[in-house]
């Protein structure tokens, strides 16, 4: 707002920055917006670990995120001041639970409307804000992400999750390798076969002759890159989609393959790769309607991306010894 200024030190995670009243200003913000809507609702809240800032015992800052009724009016959002953390704690976190963002606002000036959705995240953003904050400032978030507590969230008890928002190491791309007869196609499905090998097949001891099936030729692959330090983007995740008609002539999508690279895990790449296949179905390939098969521990995963279980499908093995659920979403 007016000259105030701020950045992102990735090196860090610190937002630095200059709050000045000049021109009508007083603040400083950041924003990031995702490639596709996020479904939190799996989750109960936003956590920051380890806060550190210039002026703890002055300075507050606000948490800003935006879902898909933000998007309908210009410039709105929902804020939260979040607290101050003590200098002597050397480890601390800090819970905003999603009840707490009650009041949609537009520059400052309260919006009649509903609730935060948290099922249609499209943005999330911290700000520096006059009076609290006014001349130079810096604030450092070591960690920040969802968190899912079995009791109240502002009890030890509370569950963060290890799902970074913001973390230079975990940055996500994903796109779809169709079965083209193109070189990057061809290798990109490659990166994806070669990653369900070390999952399906050598960790999870699934038989080669189940994994390999023949049917990847008629198949959208769906592929995420890591990037690693040196700024290279690293295979890291992958799906396979198989579209068919059914006999009411209705697309009916079957996810499947659904793989993350162990050193890549409890890092939400699962459910970026999950949540870009959805928006690839729905919006490129007019699906109307996605089915997986899932393995029973991942349930409470697909259920909070929308998957509901097929109740008039028993539990089954697949992969030879691991036991299955058939889910189901209507696009």
């Amino acid at each position: 707002g007016g000259v105030s200024q701020g950045q992102w030190v990735s090196n860090t995670n610190t937002f630095v920055g200059t709050t000045s009243l000049a021109n009508n200003g007083g603040f400083a913000s950041l924003r990031w917006r995702f490639p596709t809507l996020q479904n939190w609702s799996y989750a109960k809240g936003i956590y920051f670990r380890n806060v550190k800032h210039s002026q703890p015992s002055k300075h507050t800052f606000r948490l800003l995120v935006k879902d898909t009724t933000c998007e309908q009016i210009r410039g709105a959002n929902f804020k939260v001041v979040f607290a101050n953390p003590q200098e002597e704690e050397s480890e601390s976190i800090i819970y905003i639970p999603f009840t707490a963002f009650t009041q949609m606002e537009q520059m400052g000036r309260q919006l009649s409307g509903p609730i935060f959705n948290p099922s249609a995240v499209s943005e999330i953003g911290i700000m520096a804000i006059k009076p609290s904050v006014v001349g130079d400032f810096e604030l450092t978030i070591p960690e920040w992400g969802l968190y899912t507590p079995d009791n109240n969230p502002h009890d030890d008890g509370a569950k963060p999750t290890s799902q970074n928002i913001i973390n230079d190491n975990v940055t996500v791309k994903v796109a779809a390798a169709t079965s083209d007869n193109n070189d990057d196609v061809d290798s990109e499905r490659l990166h994806c076969v070669e990653i369900r090998r070390k999952v399906f097949i050598e960790e999870q001891q699934v038989p080669q002759d189940r994994e390999v099936d023949g049917k990847d030729d008629e198949a959208i692959h769906i592929i995420a890159y890591s990037e690693d330090e040196d700024g290279n983007s690293v295979p890291c995740g992958t799906a396979r989609l198989l579209v068919d008609i059914d006999a009411e002539g209705s697309k009916i999508a079957k996810i499947g393959r659904v793989a993350v690279l162990k050193d890549y895990r409890s890092k939400g790449i699962g459910r970026q790769i999950m949540q870009y296949s959805i928006q690839h179905l729905k919006s490129v390939v007019k699906c109307q309607k996605a089915k997986l098969g899932a393995q029973t521990y991942a349930i409470p995963f697909y259920e909070s991306l929308g998957f509901t279980i097929i109740e008039d499908v028993q539990e089954y093995i697949d992969g030879g010894t691991i036991p299955h659920r058939d889910m189901e979403q209507v696009l």
